[in-house]
């Protein structure tokens, strides 16, 4: 068998280019007409970049695999150095990014979501996905800090059956469409969120509140949970058309090199009061 390499290439050029997936498979995510797939032994360095070093890759993220831990496993009330530093995490697995970090934050630290982890669910794919997630995701997240991307893919490929969302098991999505087919494909959850429109007072029900907000040129303060929440209402002319029991927080980012803000302060209290309308 021969190595084959896919190449992200600078220009377009017609067939048989692609967008990086090859065979029904994806590789990698790009433009489309900007990925060409070929054999290794046909490729060679590009002469701009061949005073650059060659930097050997000596360690990997982690190993593929991590054990599955039976039971209830509480969050840690500490950041202990097991959770600090390379290998430690969620590892990735085909453009997961987005559901990593999703489910990082919704289980690492805190009990909060621990509901759709006992909550009853019907059927034999649906009660498989609640027990990978709790078993072979959030219990050795929490009690050892990794988790193996075995664990990850098997975790999509399983979602995938009780979702009619094509690409879940290799393409990027948003963190709210993840939260869309866990919450009410999978547990049956009525949306966590309803909002009221204060000029036409339409109102949509939601899973995730994504504040959509420009930098502020004119604050020279580093903003936190709490202003942007408020600013992001105020400019929608938004409001709670019901208090929320449970509020998820998707806070401003753009792209992979460039950040709306390069830090944003937790606000370990948020006063939703101004935001209700009247509720």
């Amino acid at each position: 068998a021969h190595i084959c390499a896919g190449l992200e290439l600078e220009e377009e050029i017609p067939h048989p280019s692609s967008n990086g997936m090859f065979d029904g498979v994806r590789y990698f995510s790009c433009p489309p007409f900007r990925a060409l797939f070929c054999y290794l032994h046909d490729c060679s360095k590009d002469s701009r970049f061949d005073e650059l070093p060659v930097q050997e890759v000596k360690q990997f993220f982690g190993p593929n695999e991590s054990r599955a831990i039976e039971g209830r496993v509480d969050a840690p009330k500490y950041l202990s150095p097991q959770f600090i530093g390379r290998g430690r995490g969620i590892q990735g697995n085909r453009n997961s990014c987005y559901l990593d970090a999703t489910l990082y934050a919704m289980f690492a630290f805190n009990n909060t979501m621990d509901f759709l982890l006992s909550s009853s669910v019907e059927g034999e794919v649906k009660q498989g996905i609640q027990q990978k997630l709790r078993e072979c995701v959030v219990n050795p997240l929490r009690e050892e800090g990794f988790v193996g991307a075995q664990h990850m893919g098997d975790l999509r490929d399983l979602m995938s059956k009780s979702s009619s969302l094509e690409g879940l098991q290799d393409e990027e999505k948003e963190p709210e469409e993840f939260l869309n087919v866990l919450f009410s494909d999978i547990f049956n959850i009525k949306p966590l969120l309803s909002f009221r429109d204060g000029a036409t007072n339409e109102i949509s029900h939601v899973n995730l509140c994504q504040i959509l907000l420009e930098r502020d040129p004119l604050s020279a303060t580093m903003p936190n949970t709490q202003d942007l929440l408020t600013r992001y209402f105020v400019s929608q002319n938004l409001f709670f058309h019901t208090q929320p029991e449970l509020l998820l927080l998707q806070v401003p980012r753009s792209g992979k090199d460039f950040k709306v803000y390069d830090t944003v302060l937790t606000s370990t209290e948020l006063q939703l009061g101004g935001l209700c309308g009247g509720v």
